[in-house]
């Protein structure tokens, strides 16, 4: 494959903007698989801001901030939630919605003599006690020799399960596959600092800094249906500033009535596609803080250099994906929807280029242009290897404005000549002959 094919990917990739519509699954369904197991439920409340220029909203919010005001933690009578000032007040246990300040849960360990209490604290003998924070005491309370069965509350003999891994590694924390629990963290042999459980090896690490939000459901995922000490430990796990970010998200979707959409209508179907989308928009900011986090622009250069080559002209489902995945509600989308750039056909490259001038502030801030001139671009991309679509993407955005126009020039001139997959002795012949203006142009002849 010649240097100018490898290079056809920019022209619907990088280059062109889009090449094709903004739509793609729906969101409701995209965030259903994010969240995994967890679903929670709580009555919705309305904020109130009036009058006031920060502090709490009533509904474990915060308003506004401003340098006017002098911001005084508040949480005298709170569980969880805000304290006014960008801090928190505390924060509850998996699958427990916080509501004006207050865990809303009820434990219930009747006729329990072992297992969660629904509350985030653990049943002895009929009795809660603990809560989520608290260790769970060692085998659920169950005498040695015994686990405990979570389904019926009570303790029967051991049949399966192991705290041994099939290299013979003993487990120092989780799950045993069986409803019981292997330890938690930190464990008797372990050092001071390991202190989360790593649910893919079962061992006490100690670095938190990938536990972030969405690792804590990525760990629900691995954990037993129904298994709550293993829900626990994954939020547990993580950091402070993740488990407040997966609070806030778990609160938000309560009060929407996101949970609600499962039992509202038949799972799969369009009412709760739609219902899931409609109630996910109210809670989008928090939930990209937890899944996506960090520069959404380099997450969607990423994104667009990881797309595979489509023919010219037509659309690209992975191109869309990514606008619609990283920057749905993002200034640049809003900017070239208003514009009517996901109404224009993929080959219109007028109505493209119109909504795309109209938008160049918007697209600058998250696409500067670099400072390679064209013929340095093509150094550049000489150095990547054929398959490399990041090298060249990269490659391409480092070119001035000017560059990259020229550079394009010679892409459009070699595929109109010799097609999308032009063979080498093509190329060679395009840009000595047709091509060796622009081509010129290029190297600075």
């Amino acid at each position: 494959m010649g240097t100018w094919s490898k290079l056809i990917l920019l022209v619907c990739g990088v280059v062109a903007v889009g090449c094709g519509g903004k739509d793609s699954n729906p969101v409701g369904t995209d965030v259903r698989a994010d969240l995994g197991k967890v679903e929670a439920g709580a009555e919705v409340c309305q904020p109130n801001c009036d009058g006031k220029e920060c502090g709490d909203d009533g509904c474990a919010g915060e308003c506004g901030v401003s340098d006017v005001c002098e911001c005084i933690p508040d949480c005298e009578g709170k569980q969880c939630g805000p304290d006014g000032c960008g801090g928190t007040c505390g924060i509850c246990c998996p699958g427990v919605p916080c509501q004006y300040g207050i865990c809303l849960c009820v434990p219930d360990c009747k006729g329990k003599e072992c297992g969660p209490d629904g509350a985030g604290g653990y049943c002895i003998d009929g009795v809660s006690g603990g809560s989520c924070w608290d260790p769970v005491p060692d085998n659920w309370g169950c005498p040695e020799g015994l686990l405990c069965d979570f389904g019926a509350g009570t303790c029967v003999e051991k049949t399966d399960g192991s705290c041994v891994l099939e290299d013979g590694t003993a487990k120092e924390c989780g799950s045993d596959g069986a409803g019981g629990t292997c330890g938690s963290c930190p464990c008797d042999s372990c050092s001071p600092d390991e202190v989360y459980c790593d649910l893919a090896s079962f061992q006490c690490l100690s670095d938190l800094a990938e536990m972030d939000c969405k690792w804590i459901f990525d760990c629900f995922d691995t954990c037993p249906e129904g298994d709550q000490a293993c829900y626990q430990n994954c939020v547990n796990s993580a950091s402070l500033p993740a488990q407040m970010q997966y609070n806030n998200l778990i609160q938000c979707l309560s009060d929407s009535g996101y949970f609600d959409c499962f039992d509202l209508y038949p799972d799969g179907s369009d009412e709760q596609s739609g219902c899931l989308e409609e109630r996910l928009a109210p809670c989008q900011q928090v939930y990209d803080e937890c899944f996506h986090p960090g520069d959404f622009c380099e997450e969607l250069k990423d994104c667009f250099a990881a797309c595979p080559v489509v023919p010219e002209g037509q659309p690209n489902p992975c191109i869309s994906d990514c606008w619609t995945f990283y920057v749905d509600d993002n200034h640049v989308v809003e900017c070239l929807d208003a514009n009517g750039y996901f109404d224009c056909a993929p080959d219109d490259e007028k109505c493209l280029s119109d909504a795309e001038g109209e938008c160049l502030a918007e697209l600058n801030a998250c696409f500067p242009p670099g400072i390679l001139t064209c013929k340095e671009i093509f150094d550049c991309m000489d150095t990547c290897a054929p398959t490399d679509q990041a090298c060249f993407s990269t490659c391409y955005q480092s070119g001035t404005k000017e560059a990259q126009g020229e550079f394009g020039a010679i892409v459009d001139c070699v595929m109109a000549e010799c097609g999308e997959e032009p063979t080498p002795e093509c190329e060679d012949t395009a840009l000595a002959g047709v091509c060796a203006e622009v081509h010129a142009l290029c190297m600075g002849e």
